[in-house]
């Protein structure tokens, strides 16, 4: 689960940026929090194979890839509610907070 929205990065507008939880922790009595990573969008061009294939130092040809790439993290917390799951409440409060749809 993670969410896709336009991301206010200092300033800058990130489009489509992916944000998910990469590390939850908690309980009962504290709550849950959370370590939240944004992730952009960042596509790898193809490269051309070099040198000659069969000797020292040949590299393949590589296909254009599409890569996301880490740009910012910070923790967000929630206190506990009785029947929902640690990850149910954060990201209901995340799509509170910065908007998006969920993927």
């Amino acid at each position: 689960m993670a969410i896709q929205t336009d991301y206010n990065f200092n300033g800058l507008t990130i489009p489509n940026a992916y944000v998910r939880i990469d590390r939850l922790w908690g309980s009962s009595r504290e709550g849950w929090s959370s370590l939240v990573g944004v992730y952009m969008e960042v596509v790898m061009p193809a490269v051309a194979a070099v040198g000659i294939e069969g000797e020292e130092g040949f590299i393949p040809a590589q296909p254009e890839t599409t890569v996301k790439n880490l740009i910012k993290e910070f923790n967000h917390s929630v206190g506990y509610k009785a029947e929902e799951r640690g990850y149910v409440s954060l990201y209901t409060s995340l799509m509170v907070d910065i908007g998006g749809i969920e993927v």
